[in-house]
């Protein structure tokens, strides 16, 4: 993906979008990044991560509602995790996937393995989520598949 930094922007507009194994891969201004997340959405379905404030997430997941595929499925921590069928299509937004307890991370895993790409899956988190990863209190191999586009909103 082309770096599309634009001079004109505040720096503290700029998102690091990073890989699925948390490498940088460009710094995008804001104002640009629904843009280029537009296109992964449309094109690709690959899964997000958002990581910021949740004024932050709430301004790119606004961007980005109108171009995910219905249904669409909200959970929002602590609400009991709900999955959809694994064979349907969709897209299911995990709002404060931080939060999510041992036995759900793994039904997840299980779900996300089971559905195959089908549903496209939004995660936002106010945390650093890699920081539970590497002390063990979040799942490693969920976090690599929830984190296949991780747009930081914290930079």
């Amino acid at each position: 993906m082309e770096n599309q930094m634009d001079s004109s922007a505040d720096a503290n507009e700029a998102i690091l979008a990073c890989d699925g194994i948390g490498q940088s891969r460009a710094y995008w201004p804001l104002a640009q990044a629904a843009h280029i997340d537009l296109q992964l959405v449309r094109q690709q379905r690959v899964n997000l991560l958002l990581m910021g404030s949740e004024s932050a997430i709430q301004a790119v997941m606004s961007r980005l509602e109108p171009e995910l595929r219905e249904p669409i499925r909200i959970w929002t921590a602590p609400d009991p995790l709900e999955l959809p069928v694994a064979a349907q299509t969709g897209t299911l937004i995990l709002r404060g996937v931080d939060a999510l307890p041992p036995a759900d991370q793994r039904r997840l895993l299980d779900w996300l393995h089971a559905s195959r790409g089908l549903t496209q899956v939004v995660s936002t988190t106010t945390s650093r989520l890699l920081t539970r990863v590497n002390t063990g209190g979040f799942l490693d191999a969920l976090y690599y598949c929830l984190n296949i586009v991780c747009v930081d909103l914290t930079t």
